[in-house]
């Protein structure tokens, strides 16, 4: 609570240190910049969270991440990138093996996701996916896949996933040719894949 208000009374300081260069009322800058500094307190609020169950994951090297229901798809890429990667451009958590993306917001999903490729299990369901990058292809380790409730229409980038055993795709619009085509590709296939189609 007193920080609170030590950081209110910084607030009205600078306030009133423009209000003397612009000769502009004080509580009229304060109504302006108020709805900046709530909306800028709730990212910083939430990006600390985020930061923070990522450097738990990474000191106590635990080999899941669960970052869903954090509206990680609004977070700016340079700054998504930054977090996932040191000074010298390493990959930090190269070694998780599951991570949860789930409830997003995600139209696209970012490229640093998919430099993990020890993931063995990718949950990017309930987002707003309408396509699968190719770089999808390049977590050769992937068994598990969900990609329920987004807005994919294809699927061709799931066929290059080598070790793929179980994937959802419930709740996608899907057209009843690319349904035909990933049961006929899973009969092919020499392994067992087991495909959630319809829930």
């Amino acid at each position: 609570e007193a920080q609170n208000y030590a950081d209110e009374n910084d607030l009205v300081e600078i306030l009133m240190e423009v209000s003397a260069l612009t000769g502009e009322n004080v509580e009229d800058l304060f109504s302006k910049v108020g709805d900046f500094f709530e909306s800028f307190y709730f990212v910083v609020k939430r990006l600390t969270a985020l930061v923070s169950d990522i450097l738990q994951t990474l000191v106590l090297g635990e080999k899941t991440l669960d970052l869903s229901k954090r509206n990680v798809g609004s977070i700016p890429l340079d700054f998504l990138t930054a977090m996932f990667m040191n000074s010298r451009k390493n990959l930090l958590l190269a070694n998780i093996r599951s991570l949860n993306l789930s409830h997003n917001n995600f139209e696209k999903l970012p490229d640093i996701f998919l430099q993990l490729i020890n993931l063995t299990c990718l949950y990017v369901n309930d987002n707003r996916l309408s396509s699968l990058p190719e770089s999808l292809r390049s977590l050769k380790g992937l068994q598990k896949l969900d990609l329920r409730n987004n807005q994919l229409k294809g699927l061709d980038v799931v066929r290059g996933l080598p070790k793929l055993k179980k994937l959802f795709v419930e709740g996608n619009p899907l057209t009843l040719e690319e349904i035909r085509s990933l049961i006929k590709y899973v009969e092919k296939t020499t392994r067992t894949i087991s495909v959630d189609i319809a829930g």
